[in-house]
């Protein structure tokens, strides 16, 4: 097999080590193993492979470390050694490879850190070291490889700042950084990168503000900085990026408002700025971002009226707007949402009552308007809802009855309407809600008995009704109830014992 040029054995049933005599094979040029069981280490031998272009190791059980050896690869093109256990720092040597267009180490234990010899890859596209234990900084270096167009160091423990150099590779693409400790500021330089489609920092320690110069990446399609220590506002030049599917900020400590220049981002079609200490109102331009399907403003200091352009984002799926200083009514513009599955507004300053125009909103699975000052009664459209399977209003001033609708609701697994102003009985269709886990009634001023139908809730882990009014007996069919958990019917007016 001396003449062997190519050798692929991938995704088949190989174990044990890879044999010594490969060596034997001068004259490959390729070599995919990839897939297999094979463990032990890689030979030093394998440097005496001088024609290899491409190698592909990845996916099997192998261990040691990368040898020195493979310095010696000069055709070397291609490297893929992802998804092992390979230790030990990457070999200086790998810096010898001039024709390497690609290397995947993906996936390894390797440590130490980034050689500054890598800056040598004159003609490197391609480059992932992603989860590993890889530390200390990002080699200066790294700002050589001018041909460069993906590059993943997400998941080490890379530490100090993003080089200045970074801004000199201009035909970059893709940049993951996630996942280290990556302090210092994100550099100005970051707007040299005109190709760039695609930038993730998320969850380092990076501070300062988020730089002006990235209005100037136009093809930008993606861009995730959350779980840092950002601060400042968002640059009024993020209009800028007409590419732009998706941003996310969350978990910083971004302040000011919210630029009006949003509106402009007419592809965006994810945003999540919660987490930070965004102020003042909803810009009323969000109205325009009609592939908008997600928006996350949640935990923030946002206050004003939600916006009623919302009703022109017609692909909207999920809405949190929790935990700020909202006021005003809820739009009834709303139930216009007809792709609407979600909707968080809890813990704000809403008024009013709940839009009857909610019941139009044939996609909802769960809603949460717990914690603001809603008033009125829960409106009977509710029951046109089918898809709904949680409902949280707690902690309002609704009044009124239960509406016997919500019976309808077959897919409901969760209902807490606690801390209200509800009166009347309980409807006998809530009990025959058969999916249902949790039902928290508690707090309100609710009369009637216990029905005996609650047999049928096979499925119950917990029933909160306490500080009611309800009487009678305590129907001894509960004991039936296989999954029952918790039980909390204290501050009624249960009669003593339990009835058959």
């Amino acid at each position: 097999m001396t003449s062997l040029i190519c050798l692929n054995l991938s995704s088949n049933h190989l174990s044990e080590n890879i044999p010594n005599n490969i060596k034997q094979l001068f004259k490959l040029e390729s070599i995919d193993l990839s897939n297999n069981q094979l463990n032990g280490s890689i030979s030093d031998s394998i440097g005496q492979l001088s024609k290899l272009e491409s190698i592909d190791l990845s996916g099997n059980q192998l261990n040691g470390s990368i040898p020195d050896s493979i310095g010696q690869l000069s055709k070397l093109e291609s490297i893929d050694l992802s998804g092992n256990q390979l230790s030990g720092s990457i070999p200086d040597s790998i810096g010898k490879l001039s024709k390497l267009e690609s290397i995947d180490l993906c996936g390894n234990q390797l440590s130490g850190s980034i050689p500054d010899s890598i800056g040598q890859l004159s003609k490197l596209e391609s480059i992932d070291l992603s989860f590993h234990q890889l530390n200390g900084s990002i080699p200066d270096s790294i700002g050589q490889l001018s041909k460069l167009e993906s590059i993943d160091l997400s998941g080490n423990q890379l530490s100090g700042s993003i080089p200045d150099s970074i801004g000199q590779l201009s035909k970059l693409e893709s940049i993951d950084l996630s996942g280290n400790q990556l302090s210092g500021s994100i550099p100005d330089s970051i707007g040299q990168l005109s190709k760039l489609e695609s930038i993730d920092l998320f969850g380092n320690q990076l501070s300062g503000s988020i730089p002006d110069s990235i209005g100037q990446l136009s093809k930008l399609e993606s861009i995730h900085l959350s779980f840092n220590q950002l601060n400042g506002s968002i640059p009024d030049s993020i209009g800028q990026l007409s590419q732009l599917e998706s941003i996310y900020l969350y978990g910083n400590q971004l302040s000011g408002s919210i630029p009006d220049s949003i509106g402009q981002l007419s592809k965006l079609e994810s945003t999540d700025l919660s987490g930070n200490q965004f102020s003042g109102s909803i810009p009323d331009s969000i109205g325009q971002l009609s592939k908008l399907e997600i928006i996350g403003l949640s935990s923030n200091q946002l206050s004003g009226s939600i916006p009623d352009s919302i009703r022109q984002l017609s692909k909207l799926e999920f809405i949190g707007l929790s935990g700020n200083q909202l006021s005003g009514s809820i739009p009834n513009s709303i139930g216009q949402l007809s792709k609407l599955g979600s909707i968080d507004l809890s813990g704000n300053q809403l008024s009013g009552s709940i839009p009857d125009s909610i019941g139009q909103l044939s996609q909802l699975e769960s809603i949460y308007l717990s914690g603001n000052q809603l008033s009125g009664s829960i409106p009977d459209s509710i029951e046109q809802l089918s898809q709904l399977e949680s409902i949280y209003l707690f902690s309002n001033q609704l009044s009124g009855s239960i509406p016997a609708s919500i019976g309808q609701l077959y897919r409901l697994k969760s209902i807490n309407l606690s801390g209200n102003q509800l009166n009347g009985s309980i409807p006998n269709s809530v009990w025959q809600l058969s999916k249902l886990v949790n039902i928290s009634l508690s707090g309100n001023q609710l009369s009637g008995s216990f029905p005996a139908s609650i047999v049928q809730l096979s499925n119950l882990e917990g029933i909160y009704l306490s500080g009611n009014q309800l009487s009678g007996s305590i129907p001894a069919s509960i004991g039936q109830l296989p999954k029952l958990k918790i039980m909390d019917l204290s501050n009624n007016q249960f009669g003593i014992g339990f009835h058959a």
